[in-house]
């Protein structure tokens, strides 16, 4: 997602960039003045509801000098609610505006690199590159247990005999490549900060 400051220059954004990335993704471009424009409205709320603030800061002083000088200032403690009224509406106000603002420019996607072909369909795409036989990649792909079974990875035969139903055994590269993603997920874990207890090491304690 592009950042809101993005849209505005005098944030060091560049707007006409990211009406040039949806015009080449075909997107409409009017929406870029659109989040330029829910911005403005967003910054003047939060601004009104600022200077709400700056007056209740002025009337809470007059009212300390009112009971400083012990005079009475109920009408000052009035206006002092009534502005801290109108400053919560105005902020809640200026929240859905901001809502509204970040709702709006999450539909623009990320600039278009220039790299990439301006069309509407896929038949301007050029191929990067291809690997292998054409004739093979064309061909329906085969699901895991048939290639595990191609290359003598799982048995399951003797699986189901063992424990029924679906069991099987994995074999020779497939005991490895269980084997490798076991690693996998313990060097992650271990890379994160995880403290790694073998099963054994815990039954030697337990029977200490």
């Amino acid at each position: 997602m592009l950042d809101i400051n993005d849209f505005i220059k005098e944030r060091g954004g560049d707007p006409e960039k990211i009406r040039e990335s949806q015009r080449r993704r075909g997107a409409p471009v009017e929406v870029v003045d659109q989040v330029i424009e829910l911005f403005e409205t967003a910054r003047k709320t939060q601004y009104e509801a600022t200077q709400i603030g700056a007056q209740i800061n002025g009337v809470q002083k007059e009212i300390g000098k009112k009971k400083k000088a012990k005079e009475n200032a109920d009408e000052l403690l009035a206006q002092k609610a009534d502005l801290e009224k109108r400053k919560k509406e105005q902020e809640a106000l200026a929240a859905e505006k901001r809502i509204e603002l970040e709702k709006v420019a999450k539909t623009i996607g990320n600039y278009v690199d220039d790299t990439v072909p301006v069309s509407q369909t896929e038949d301007d795409n050029p191929t990067e590159r291809t690997w292998g036989d054409e004739k093979k990649r064309n061909k329906v792909p085969q699901s895991h247990h048939d290639l595990l079974w191609r290359i003598d990875g799982y048995d399951p035969i003797r699986g189901v005999k063992l424990v029924g139903h679906r069991g099987y055994m994995l074999t020779g590269y497939g005991f490895f490549l269980n084997q490798a993603l076991i690693n996998y997920g313990t060097q992650f874990l271990f890379s994160k900060g995880v403290v790694l207890i073998p099963c054994a090491a815990l039954k030697t304690l337990g029977e200490v």
